[in-house]
């Protein structure tokens, strides 16, 4: 660039003028001495050598990549310096996977999530986490999903995807990623499972009678909790397990909104066969449950298909002939009566309803 300093007339003043060309169009500044003019000159050309030695410095493809920009953006009325002020990158708080996950379950636990859920979170999330140790959170995509879940059958695909759904949309929230890699990911329609109209495990009434007696035998600590599973239906770790006296009244049963599946609160009939259980008392709430109730079990002999909610279902089927759709699903907390009355329908016979609502102490013991 070629910088000139020539004395010019303006306004009938003299004057001393610096001009440079910058493109197609020509530059001039004035001064009032021809000394300040040749300081602006000896300026201008060390601007120039320094930006040469930049513009060298860059490889070729940077400088062809930085004129190819600066056409653009002067095309479009823009300069380059605006355009960068402009720019807003995505911030991410970048975090690894196995590191995000501790996180997450501690997270949940200040939640106060029940610990049925957290130990549904700490098995489903926890083995993808492991599965993906060295992974950053931001860099899972659709695939890692997709091939973490290949195989299931379709309701553990649901309830795995239900998991991590939560754990991805968790670490959105918190800025470790910018979109779930599972979001894109659907889950399986009930309608198209193989066993959508499967019956759901019940017991015989002799199958209750063995139990109920075992229990008066051997554990009578348990007399309350497998009562109230039976002919109440409360759900056997969530509620049950968690039921103390106090919750036991009158004529009813409180449930808690904290220990309920739907978080609501609701109150179970206590029946008269019911009520003469819980006056052999028991402990409630149950320590050790687990091994107590499968020593039990054991001796009743009731080990085969034993499924976790049976007990509940059996009440369902009984409850469903002998007090009716209405009071059954008040009781179980469902508000679902096409489920109820499709799964618990015609399972027992209004006989055998009738005799496993007449199984007294005096009767099984």
């Amino acid at each position: 660039m070629k910088i000139n300093v020539s004395p010019v007339v303006v306004r009938g003043k003299r004057k001393f003028s610096v001009s440079y060309g910058r493109g197609k169009e020509r530059v001039r500044r004035f001064f009032k001495t021809r000394a300040e003019a040749e300081a602006e000159k000896e300026s201008l050309g060390l601007q120039q050598a320094q930006a040469g030695d930049v513009w060298l410095s860059l490889a070729a493809a940077e400088r062809n990549e930085l004129i190819a920009v600066f056409n653009d953006a002067r095309l479009r009325g823009v300069s380059l310096r605006d355009a960068l002020n402009a720019f807003q990158p995505d911030s991410i708080n970048p975090k690894g996977v196995l590191s995000a996950f501790d996180d997450f379950i501690a997270d949940r636990k200040r939640a106060l999530v029940s610990s049925r859920t957290l130990k549904a979170y700490k098995s489903n999330v926890g083995r993808f986490a492991h599965r993906h140790t060295g992974k950053m959170l931001h860099d899972l995509v659709r695939s890692d999903v997709s091939d973490f879940l290949v195989g299931l059958n379709p309701r553990t695909f649901n309830t795995y995807l239900t998991s991590l759904n939560t754990f991805f949309l968790w670490g959105k929230k918190q800025g470790h990623l910018k979109e779930s890699p599972s979001s894109s990911l659907e889950k399986i329609s009930s309608r198209r499972m193989g066993d959508l109209d499967k019956e759901p495990a019940i017991l015989s009434v002799e199958d209750c009678a063995r139990l109920l007696s075992e229990a008066s035998k051997r554990d009578k600590g348990l007399l309350a909790y497998i009562s109230v599973c039976l002919f109440a239906g409360l759900r056997p770790e969530r509620e049950a397990g968690r039921l103390s006296w106090e919750d036991v009244s009158g004529d009813a049963i409180t449930v808690k909104g904290v220990h309920a599946k739907d978080r609501q609160r609701r109150h179970v009939t206590i029946r008269p066969v019911l009520a003469e259980w819980l006056r052999l008392r028991g402990d409630l709430p149950v320590r050790n449950l687990r091994k107590r109730f499968e020593a039990v079990r054991d001796k009743a002999e009731l080990w085969d298909d034993w499924q976790q909610d049976c007990l509940r279902h059996t009440f369902a089927s009984c409850s469903l002939v002998k007090f009716g759709v209405e009071a059954t699903m008040r009781d179980m907390g469902h508000g679902d009566y096409d489920m109820l009355f499709r799964h618990y329908r015609a399972l027992v016979t209004p006989e055998q309803a009738e005799a496993f609502w007449s199984l007294t102490p005096e009767k099984v013991v």
